[in-house]
Order: C-alpha cells, then sequence, then structure tokens
C-alpha cells in the first residue's frame, strides 16, 4: 500500500513548478506553483486508490490559499469526506472528555457519547487529512504580535476548525522538504504522534521554535478537536491592536466570518475575501502601467528626422 503526500505552496510566484519523489510506500509531491498545476492535483488526487492522501498547504498569498482549499472540496468524495469528518468528531470528543477530567485505565478518553459539534467544526470536511500551515519564516523576533501576522494566525486557524484540519506554525526551509523521510517525520510531529513534554505549549504561538528536522522549527501545533472560536478571539485580545483593529474578537465577528465564507464556497461571494484581505492585511500588487502604444511608420520617421535636427 502506497500513501500519497502532497505539500502545496499556494502561491503562483516561485520559480520551481514540481518535484516528485517516493519511497517504498509513499508518493510525495512538492507543488510550487498551483495556478499551473490546478487539473495535475485533481488527477493526482482522485487517481489514487491505494493508501493514505495526506495535504499540507502551506500559506504564501491568500487568493492562492484559497483557491487551494477549493481544490481540495471539489476533489474529495462522500465516503472520504465523512471518514474524516467522523474522525474529527472523536478527537473532538476526546478534548472534552481530557477538559472534563475523565479517562480510562490506560489514560485514554472515553469517547463513548453523542456530541454536536459547536457552529464552525469541520462542516465543510476535506476529504483528505489536511494541514494547514502558517510559514513564520520570514519574522523577526518579535513580528508574531503584529496585527497582520496575528490575522493570518486568526484566519488559517478558523479555516482548519472550519475543515476539520490540522494548524501549525512552521519556521526554515520549507521549500526545502522533498525528502520522504523529512516529510513523514514533519507530518508525524504535526499529529501529535512525536509527543514531547512541552506540547501543551506549542498551543500558544512561540517566537523560538521546537526543531522537528535540522532544516524546520515548530512554533505552533494544534490537534484536531482542541481549537475553538473564543481561542482564535484570544489572540486579538493579547496584543496591542489599533482601533480599527480588523481581527475576531467575539463571538458575533467570528460568525460574520463564518456566514460569509459559507456563500464564498456556495457561490463565490467577494464579501469573504474582502473582508479576509483586511484580517491578514493583504495588499494587492501595483497594477502595471500599461505599454505605449506602438508608434506607426510615419511617427518612427518624424522621430529620427526630430533627433537629427537637433
Amino acid at each position: 500500500m502506497t500513501n500519497l503526500v502532497l505539500i502545496v505552496h499556494c502561491t503562483s510566484t516561485l520559480a520551481k513548478t514540481i518535484k516528485y519523489n517516493f519511497s517504498d510506500d509513499l508518493d510525495l509531491y512538492v507543488i510550487y506553483n498551483l495556478v499551473v498545476l490546478n487539473d495535475y492535483i485533481s488527477k493526482l488526487l482522485t487517481g489514487h486508490k491505494d493508501g493514505e492522501i495526506k495535504v499540507v498547504l502551506v500559506y504564501y498569498d491568500l487568493p492562492d490559499y484559497l483557491d487551494a482549499i477549493r481544490l481540495l472540496l471539489k476533489n474529495g468524495s462522500d465516503e472520504q469526506v465523512k471518514k474524516h469528518h467522523n474522525i474529527y468528531v472523536e478527537l473532538y470528543k476526546q478534548q472534552l472528555t481530557l477538559l472534563a477530567g475523565s479517562t480510562l485505565p490506560r489514560g485514554s478518553a472515553s469517547t463513548k457519547y453523542n456530541v454536536t459539534l459547536p457552529q464552525g467544526h469541520s462542516d465543510k470536511t476535506i476529504g483528505f487529512r489536511t494541514f494547514m500551515v502558517f510559514n513564520v519564516s520570514h519574522l523577526q523576533l518579535l513580528d508574531y504580535i503584529l496585527e497582520g501576522n496575528c490575522g493570518i494566525q486568526q484566519l488559517l486557524r478558523f479555516l482548519a476548525l472550519k475543515h476539520g484540519a490540522y494548524f501549525a506554525a512552521i519556521s526554515g526551509q520549507l521549500e526545502e522538504v522533498e525528502d520522504p523521510e523529512k516529510a513523514l517525520l514533519m507530518l508525524s510531529t504535526l499529529q501529535g504522534e512525536l509527543k514531547k513534554s512541552n506540547e501543551e505549549e506549542l498551543q500558544i504561538f512561540k517566537s523560538e521554535g521546537s526543531p522537528i528536522t535540522d532544516m524546520l522549527q515548530l512554533h505552533q501545533c494544534l490537534m484536531l478537536g482542541w481549537d475553538l472560536w473564543s481561542r482564535i478571539q484570544l489572540v486579538a485580545k493579547l496584543i496591542p491592536r489599533t482601533d480599527e483593529s480588523p481581527l475576531l474578537e467575539n463571538d458575533v465577528e467570528t460568525e460574520e466570518l463564518n456566514d460569509l465564507y459559507d456563500e464564498f464556497l456556495e457561490s463565490s461571494d467577494e464579501r469573504f475575501v474582502e473582508k479576509a484581505k483586511q484580517l491578514v492585511g493583504y495588499e494587492e500588487e501595483p497594477q502595471k502601467p500599461e505599454p505605449p502604444k506602438p508608434l506607426s511608420y510615419k511617427e518612427i520617421v518624424a522621430k529620427i528626422e526630430n533627433a537629427f535636427k537637433q
């Protein structure tokens, strides 16, 4: 059985396009240009029938990130969506049970009860095990408390919660994770399979990361079922911010974003995109000036004649 791992750098600006590598039980594709490879990614997702599919979405650019999410939603089967929704429900119940202090003899949480998920929890489940990664390699020591960076964290956590995905903040040479062994080590860490003594601390962003590999540092890592709207809102309450701050601070604002996102997924309503751009401090690239109108033959001759006269 061969598993499939896609690491998608959600941008259309990187010079490389795609890198393929493999091991005995893993096919690894690193996608560097989402726009060019949209159709190819769809074929990989729908054509892989033997083994698990894991997808890492690395945040670079908001429009490309939203396009990547749409792509995953479109290519997951009903069976895959149901499977991963049920996984989320079980892990959410484990978190509730642990919070209440109820465990089985070996320390695992008992989940033999029914639960209704809160609004915004895995109600648009992606049919693949998905990891939403905030690439913080560019951040300086205190940049993580700037509104724009906190807004990116809030948005990605909101989306991860919505789609039943993992969230992590990572720094280092993410573009160089092209080796199957290192990719699996990263994914095992993000899934909590390699638990460390400071696991709880990783629920809060740390400027000094914990090493994953020799090229990657983990700054924040949230397990499935742990996050809540109230915890996402807490990010805004812990930093200095302006009076006109776009950060999510209460349930009313988060519910509004949730409704706009539902409409965006249904009909490409752009109001969510505008709200999200404000949240992450997105700046449109300046429009390039239009090229000058080509000169006619007579105009070229006239310019040459004028040059000789001067």
